[in-house]
Formats: structure tokens, sequence, C-alpha cells
């Protein structure tokens, strides 16, 4: 028993340790430079919610194929014996002399029944009998019957849209299903584009931070030979050597947003968390000058034919309709018309049953009506005004929708036309901070400035640097929102779903 009480710790402790995957803190790293459409395929291939998304659809087909499952044709066979030795009641035990009766019978019965897309249902069957016994002076007999009956609908569940109705409902599902996959590739491609441009920002933004040390520094080591020449007061030293250190917690600062902007790409990029760790990612790609037309009609106009949430929203609009009208069917009495047409066939050998199956003489029709009337109906009523309600709510989320694209569009457009004028100004701003910075040392040179001033002049060459970075990405990321709203980035993107 201790033995056992050690093995179930054990188990316990290794399975209560965290799962590290092989990944060490001395992990070599392998820097990959990748271009935009690099991410794209590296997306598309590995990105989780994209794989989770891609099984929707094989589901929601298969739904279809198991709906169309109640048109497949129903074969059964049944066979039996059966063995009796029953006493005759005591009046024919007196009339005949016979103390019992005794029989033996073979049973065999096979049939093929199905649904029709019509809502009619169908059935065809044979049924063969051997009786031995005391009936049959103990000789066989044979008894065959060909049987076919028809039940059609005639009010409720009648035609064919009253049969196919779950498999319309089924493929509404499906398409919503790939609407939903393509709004999630939509929606994670322009995210990777996001992250992308952000990545390729806050190594820029790094890069203007070391730039900004250097000049700092360069400041420093100019002020110390000025100091010692007695041309600067050694106050200017120390004004230099605060200025470094502030801009080498930047530069520290700066590299953490290059590691977090990394990761959050290649969140997206890798499935494996061995590749996030290892891998290094580095842009290939650059922000391009990009003129797009822009017209507020047009962009609405194709988000409403192409954004797969308001085609979501109208399908299951559908969806909601198609029930209302089988639900409103459901209200009506069920009456069928039922035929059934049977051949019979008796004899004491089996092959000759057959010849007297097919004769006028052994047939039986039977024809009639099958009616069915709920009274109060309550809960078929109650059905069918919830689905009226239902598309009434669905109309709402429609139109809620359609506003959102209004909002969506409008604001879309008004950020790339914003941008575009803070491309230009912020590139001014940066070659006038480069300038008054470039007058303000040289001020310095001659004497008339001071270290303070300097500073601060680089600071703010910095921060319209960084300003221009920013407009240029924030540009580009503002197009791709605009493909977005529309629901045209796939296109844009020459990605199909199929």
């Amino acid at each position: 028993m201790r033995n056992l009480f050690f093995a179930f710790a054990c188990i316990l402790f290794l399975y209560n340790q965290p799962v590290s995957w092989g990944i060490t803190e001395d992990t070599e790293k392998e820097s990959v430079a990748v271009s935009l459409h690099d991410c794209y395929l590296l997306a598309l291939k590995n990105n989780v919610d994209i794989a989770f998304q891609k099984e929707d659809p094989l589901i929601r087909e298969w739904e279809i194929t198991n709906q169309r499952g109640i048109f497949d044709p129903l074969f059964s066979f049944d066979m039996n014996y059966t063995d009796k030795i029953l006493p005759f009641p005591s009046l024919t035990r007196l009339s005949t002399g016979l103390q019992r009766s005794q029989s033996e019978e073979l049973f065999f019965d096979s049939s093929l029944s199905g649904l029709l897309p019509t809502s009619t249902r169908y059935g065809i069957g044979y049924e063969t009998l051997r009786t031995m016994g005391t009936t049959t002076l103990f000789e066989n007999e044979y008894e065959g019957i060909v049987s076919f009956r028809l039940t059609q609908p005639l009010l409720k569940n009648m035609g064919n849209f009253a049969a196919t109705y779950q498999i319309t409902v089924a493929k509404i599902n499906k398409n919503i299903s790939d609407e939903e996959l393509r709004a999630t590739l939509i929606g994670i491609l322009a995210e990777v584009q996001h992250k992308y441009w952000d990545l390729f920002f806050a190594i820029k933004d790094l890069e203007v931070r070391r730039e900004s040390l250097i000049l700092a520094q360069t400041l420093l080591n100019d002020n110390k030979e000025r100091v010692k020449v007695g041309i600067l007061p050694p106050i200017e030293i120390t004004q230099a050597e605060s200025g470094v250190a502030l801009r080498e917690e930047s530069v520290i600062i700066g590299e953490q947003n290059v590691k977090n902007s990394e990761n959050e790409l290649k969140i997206l990029l890798f499935s494996d968390p061995y590749d996030i760790i290892r891998k290094h990612i580095i842009p290939r790609d650059k922000p391009a000058d990009e003129n797009i037309e822009l017209s507020f009609t047009g962009s609405l106009n194709t988000a409403i034919k192409n954004r797969p949430d308001y085609l979501i929203a109208k399908k299951k609009l559908d969806t909601f309709r198609v029930k209302a009208r089988f639900l409103h069917n459901q209200l009506l009495p069920e009456l069928n018309f039922v035929g059934k047409y049977n051949l019979h066939g008796i004899e004491s050998d089996y092959h000759n049953t057959f010849d007297t199956i097919g004769s006028e003489d052994n047939r039986e029709w039977i024809v009639g009506f099958e009616l069915e009337v709920p009274l109060g109906n309550r809960s078929a009523r109650s059905g069918y005004f919830i689905a009226k309600h239902e598309i009434k709510k669905q109309e709402f989320e429609l139109r809620k929708i359609e506003l959102q694209l209004v909002q969506e569009t409008d604001n879309a457009i008004q950020n790339i036309k914003t941008n575009y004028k803070r491309v230009s100004a912020t590139a001014v701003s940066q070659r006038l901070a480069e300038e008054a910075l470039a007058a303000e040392i040289k001020k310095l040179e001659n004497g008339t400035s001071t270290s303070h001033n300097v500073l601060e002049f680089q600071n703010e060459l910095s921060v319209a640097r960084f300003n221009a970075i920013r407009a240029i990405v924030d540009l580009k990321k503002s197009i791709i929102d605009l493909f977005k709203v529309e629901g045209t980035l796939l296109d844009k993107l020459s990605i199909t779903v199929e």
C-alpha cells in the first residue's frame, strides 16, 4: 500500500509540472527577414484561429449530407421460426377426437421504404409464411404477399418545401460558416498587417532613440573638451550627462517595445511555442507611398456587398424566414392520402406461390384518408409567432449593422485623409527640427546657447522623427482598415476562400 501511495504521489507531482516544450533561457535565436507576403502565408498556414474556423464549414457540409440522408431508402428484413403445440377446446376435442393442435411456421419479411422530396412516403414489401401442422394435415403450405403502400400529406408537411426544410437550413448555415471563415481571415490578415507595421515602427523608433543617444553622447564629449579649454562652465557637463542618462533609459524602453511588437506579430504567424521563442522576425518591407481613390458612396456600396458580418446577418434573416414559413405550414391539420395494394398467393409449392400472386383473384386494394386535428394547437401557434418576432428582431440587427457600416466607412475614409495630411505636416516638422537643432549647436559652439537648450532641440527632433514615422505607419494601417471595412481585403491580397 505504501508503494502504491508513493507511485500515486509521483504521478501527481509529474502531472503538475509546467510544460516547457524544450525551451530554455539559452535557446538560440534564428533571425528571419520576412515580407508582408511571407507573413500572410505563415498566418494562413499556422494561425490557430484560422485553423479553428476552417473546420466549421467542413462540419456544416457534413450536416447537409446528414439532412439529405432522410431521402435514403431503408431496407429491412425479418425472419422468425415458431413451433406451437396447443390443446384444443373441449368441444373441439369431442367433435374431432383431436387433443391438440401442432404447427410450425417459418416467416420471412423484407421491405424497402423511404421518403420522396414531394413528402411522399412509400413502402414496398414481400412476406413469405411457410406453415406445416394440424391445419395443413402436416403438409407444407406457402403464403406470399407483395405489398405496396403510399402516404401523401395533403395539408401539413405537404410538398417539396416541407420535406427539404432541414436541408435548406443546413445550406444556409453552411453559407454562414463560409462567411464566418472569411471574416476570420480578413480579421487575422488585417491584424497581421497592423502588427507588421507596428514592429516596423518600433524598430524605426528604436533607431531614433539610439540616434538621440548618440547626439547626446557627442554633445557630452564636446562639452568635456570645451570645459577643458575654458569655453564652457562645468555645469554643462552635468546637463549633458543627464541628457545621456535619460536617452539610455529611452533606448532600453525602445528595445522592450520592439520585443513586445515582435511577439505580437509572431503569435499570429506560428502555432508552435518553440517557434515563437526561437524565431527573430525582421521586417523586410517598407511602407511605400500609396494613393487610392476615396469615395464614401462607393466604399459603402462595396461594404454592403462584401462585408461578412452584414452577409451573415442577411443569411440569418433568411433562416428565420424559412423557419417561419415551415412553422406556418405546421398550423394546418394533418390530412394524408393513404393507398395500399396487396397481392396474395397460397400454394403447397413455394415456386407456385409467385404464379398465384399476380392473379386478379388474389388482390387487395385499400384507399383512404387520415386526419389529425390538434385542438387548441398552442404549440404550433406559439412557435410560428416566435419565428415572426425573430424575423423582426433580426431585421433590427441588420439595420444596426447598416448604421455601423455608414459610421465605419466614414471614419475609415476620414482617417486616411487625416493621415495623408499628417504625413506631409510631419515631414515639414522633421525638416524644421533638424534645421533648428543645427542652428542651436552652432550657437552653443559660439557660446550663445546652453547644453540644456541643445538637449531640448534634440528632444524636439526625436519627437518630430517619431511623429513622421508614426504618420506613415498610421496611413498604411488606415488604408488596411478601409479594405477591412469594405470586406475587400482578401481580394486585394488575391486570396480566395474555397
